[in-house]
């Protein structure tokens, strides 16, 4: 039986020990935190990870608790210009994105690694890291323990990642980011994804969360203010103002450690990658665990994540940094995608089934 230490209670560490689980080892996941987080960061879940999560029955459960998204709508500044439709492909399972928030995402998969004998270990922090005789010795809330192997799925400031010395090599966004979590009032549901591309270097993504809650997100300090339609909010629940790292990891893997999801990379929001990207890597790492098969773990995970690094960095600078008239033409593009059906297709499967 290996001794697995999962640090980090996110999608991607409660994914990597769900499958662990499932296969009869029961790794030790820590999380510093309080409790289980109660914010919102990640929302759409792409059928890729859905294929991932069927076989342990969180897909399943994550479909009744979300809702799948039908349309998305741009805008040109206030004014609506196109909106691209796939309601006629959610028949097919591989074509559909599920809205749910993270916290009830990881609240799914929580309750997920329970039933297959797992327990989150909250107020427990790593602070030491050391490797020897082919093993890990930790120690944990002033406890020293051993393990085979740690896990490094503690997020963009992961310590597992410092204290082993992995370099996160790249840079970080000159411009403050926003983020809004708001709820609407009973008048206005917003169901469909709206992108609002404004003229300048500014533009903001409204997304739908849940029934009334929605999610903005900018380039700008304040995400809601960007926002140029009317917009009738009951509450906001979260807002703040960030700086996105664009930064990966050098070493996925190094010894008996390993790095997966936000640990191992950082990319802007555009695209909805994030999440995604690391329920991939927490699948791929707990096969090769269950295997006794890491040593490609680095170089395949490594490539796909430098792959959407930059893609998503491509499509970041064209929505958001594009000139008025760049900016103008991709409308007419979106424009051309709805009407065609063949591109429309296209269209949802490159951007909704990407392979992670």
């Amino acid at each position: 039986m290996k001794r697995v230490l999962i640090v980090g209670a996110g999608p991607t560490g409660l994914t990597t020990g769900i499958e662990l689980a499932r296969q009869g080892i029961i790794p030790e996941v820590i999380d510093k935190k309080q409790r289980s987080s109660s914010l919102s960061r990640a929302v759409g879940i792409l059928p890729h990870s859905m294929r991932l999560l069927e076989p342990s029955g969180a897909a399943q459960e994550i479909t009744k608790e979300g809702f799948v998204v039908s349309k998305v709508r741009f805008y040109w500044n206030e004014t609506f210009f196109t909106a691209v439709d796939f309601r006629e492909y959610l028949r097919e399972r591989d074509l559909r994105i599920v809205a749910l928030p993270q916290d009830k995402t990881e609240s799914v998969l929580t309750q997920v690694f329970s039933r297959f004998g797992g327990e989150v270990q909250y107020k427990t922090q790593l602070s030491e890291l050391y490797q020897e005789n082919g093993g890990v010795r930790v120690v944990v809330n002033g406890v020293e323990k051993h393990f085979d192997y740690v896990v490094g799925a503690d997020g963009i400031r992961s310590t597992v990642r410092n204290l082993c010395g992995i370099k996160f090599e790249g840079y970080d966004l000159d411009e403050d980011w926003s983020i809004c979590d708001l709820y609407s009032k009973e008048s206005q549901l917003v169901t469909d994804f709206h992108l609002f591309i404004k003229k300048g270097k500014t533009g903001v993504a409204m997304i739908p969360l849940e029934p009334k809650r929605i999610r903005l997100i900018s380039n700008t300090p304040d995400a809601l203010q960007e926002v140029p339609i009317n917009l009738e909010v009951d509450h906001v629940r979260r807002s703040g103002a960030f700086k996105i790292p664009i930064r990966q990891a050098v070493e996925y893997k190094k010894g008996n450690v390993l790095l997966a999801g936000d640990a191992a990379h950082s990319q802007s929001p555009v695209g909805g990658r994030g999440m995604n990207l690391g329920i991939a890597d927490a699948v791929a790492l707990a096969r090769g665990l269950i295997n006794d098969d890491l040593d490609d773990y680095h170089q395949v995970r490594h490539k796909v994540g430098k792959d959407v690094i930059r893609l998503t960095e491509r499509a970041r600078k064209l929505v958001f940094h594009g000139n008025s008239l760049q900016k103008y033409l991709l409308l007419i593009l979106f424009s051309l995608i709805s009407k065609v059906g063949v591109l429309r297709k296209l269209f949802v499967q490159g951007f909704i089934d990407q392979k992670l």
